[in-house]
């Protein structure tokens, strides 16, 4: 993906030095896309093809995907800590994407749910999200002020946004904050970071196989 990022079509160079626009964060592997736009738009133009009686298989596969993430990243969490009923988990991230705070069709919105109505109790942080605005989509008593709080006792950390914050985050002090140190990265934000040697990583792409069973329910 790093090759790819490299043509001149997606990272054009303005004045000697080469831009990523915000578009190819979506060409990245994760938990899926959220906000207004792109979900509206793409099942606008299926509903569009099926007025017109014209087939959209490849946007029908991409709805269908993206809805099948958050039950994906939880199952993966779910393995990793044999069950979650009981389990406290810190959510980095509550937005759709980092740089706002949207929460319309978020993908961190969803995990967080699910996650509860598996039975775990979830801490979440989000430098731009506070905790009133976060209650009044119904996560009540789930925002925290700091990261800090977020991830203090937590059985394992989920990274949910590509925050820049997050990934400038001193993990040795997370780590020793948690009651074990295990990081599942959704966004492959600290995949190529020097992690310390006594914490568990598993980035998103290179977790453990899911059964199909657990990806049912949308």
């Amino acid at each position: 993906m790093r090759g790819l990022y490299l043509d001149r079509r997606l990272s054009p160079r303005v004045s000697g030095a080469r831009i990523e626009p915000e578009i190819l964060g979506y060409l990245r592997g994760g938990i899926g896309f959220g906000g207004s736009c792109l979900p509206k738009d793409v099942n606008a133009l299926r509903t569009y093809g099926k007025q017109t009686g014209v087939p959209t298989p490849v946007l029908d596969a991409v709805m269908t995907t993206n809805t099948t993430r958050a039950a994906q990243i939880v199952a993966l969490a779910d393995n990793a800590l044999g069950g979650l009923r009981g389990r406290t988990i810190g959510v980095l991230g509550v937005a759709f994407k980092a740089g706002t705070d949207d929460l319309r069709s978020s993908p961190s919105v969803a995990i967080i749910r699910r996650m509860r109505d598996a039975g775990a109790a979830v801490r979440a942080f989000d430098p731009l999200v506070s905790p009133p605005v976060a209650a009044g989509i119904g996560l009540e008593g789930v925002c925290c002020d700091t990261l800090e709080a977020a991830v203090a006792g937590a059985d394992a950390v989920l990274l949910t946004t590509a925050d820049p914050k997050f990934r400038c985050a001193d993990w040795p002090r997370i780590g020793a904050l948690m009651r074990s140190p295990l990081v599942l990265d959704g966004r492959n934000v600290l995949r190529d970071l020097q992690l310390p040697d006594w914490m568990e990583y598993r980035p998103i792409g290179k977790g453990e196989p899911v059964a199909a069973a657990a990806l049912v329910e949308s």
